[in-house]
């Protein structure tokens, strides 16, 4: 039994417990079926559009929670690696399948789809799985942080194992000096020192460097630890890139994608 723990940021930080029994990784995240979804509604799965939504016999679009997959090929852009993988999965465990949805603050986006974490009638949890099997990277969208730090511990795992998504070089951690017009708006690792802070009334900026900063805004504050502590100190930035001006910016919401790095002696 091996315990991993503290490696993930310090708001998610949990046990993950990996078993090992002839010849065959286990993975037991310290999760549960939430007692009330025992007696709630039962939905069927009627068609699987991407990913990370799903579409009900009774027509509700349904959002996967705190995670994200990659893109199918839709309105002439061609499917992002992964994506058809992902929808293949879904296909296999939700098509014709019975589930419960369990919801969070917010019960819809601004596409109009529901937003739900997905149980199968056996108690498994959807979103968790995506995760473990390297299939989808965590995106958590406050307020809607249940199951957070489950939902991040698996993600670890599999990014730990180099399944799925983490063997792919897209998902692999780059400098940040190595941005360039081809990963303009596209997911990615980033590694940097945070040199200072820059405060507007709308919220900070975090820079890297003489080009790239990190916006939060001041709604999202109390979703990081002080933002003065990360100045100096070594992170990893998780989301997508766009290109301002003279300037590339990362747009962070939670602290999840803004993943404080040991020092390096």
């Amino acid at each position: 039994m091996i315990h991993i723990k503290n490696s993930l940021p310090r708001t998610l930080a949990v046990h993950v417990r990996l078993f090992f029994h002839t010849g065959c990784l286990f993975i037991l995240l310290l999760t549960g079926w939430p007692e009330e979804l025992y007696a709630g509604t039962l939905y069927q799965v009627s068609r699987v559009i991407d990913g990370d939504t799903v579409l009900l016999d009774n027509g509700q679009r349904i959002r996967l929670l705190g995670i994200n997959a990659p893109e199918i090929s839709h309105r002439n852009k061609p499917a992002e690696l992964g994506g058809i993988r992902a929808k293949d999965y879904l296909n296999k465990v939700l098509l014709k399948r019975l589930i419960h949805l369990e919801y969070d603050v917010e019960r819809r986006d601004h596409y109009g789809r529901q937003l739900a974490h997905i149980y199968l009638d056996n108690g498994e949890h959807v979103n968790v799985a995506m995760l473990r099997l390297g299939l989808a990277t965590l995106s958590i969208h406050p307020p809607n942080l249940q199951h957070a730090r489950v939902l991040a511990a698996a993600e670890y795992v599999a990014q730990e194992l180099g399944l799925g998504l983490w063997s792919q070089v897209s998902h692999q951690l780059r400098p940040i000096n190595q941005l360039s017009a081809g990963l303009a708006n596209k997911w990615g690792r980033y590694e940097a020192v945070v040199v200072k802070t820059k405060r507007f009334k709308q919220g900070t900026q975090l820079h890297l460097s003489d080009n790239s900063y990190v916006w939060i805004s001041a709604s999202d504050y109390e979703y990081f630890q002080a933002l003065k502590t990360y100045v100096g100190r070594r992170v990893e930035l998780r989301g997508w890139p766009k290109q301002r001006g003279g300037y590339w910016s990362i747009k962070l919401i939670h602290s999840s994608q803004l993943i404080m790095k040991p020092d390096r002696y």
